[in-house]
């Protein structure tokens, strides 16, 4: 995600993708 997200392309959809990757990693470790 962080590769994808360079400083050309930093916007609020590449910030959407770091909390939804984010909160299904608390999700799923949470389940565990």
């Amino acid at each position: 995600i962080l590769k994808k997200c360079t400083r050309e392309n930093w916007d609020e959809s590449c910030l959407v993708l770091q909390r939804y990757f984010s909160w299904e990693y608390e999700d799923y470790h949470y389940e565990k």
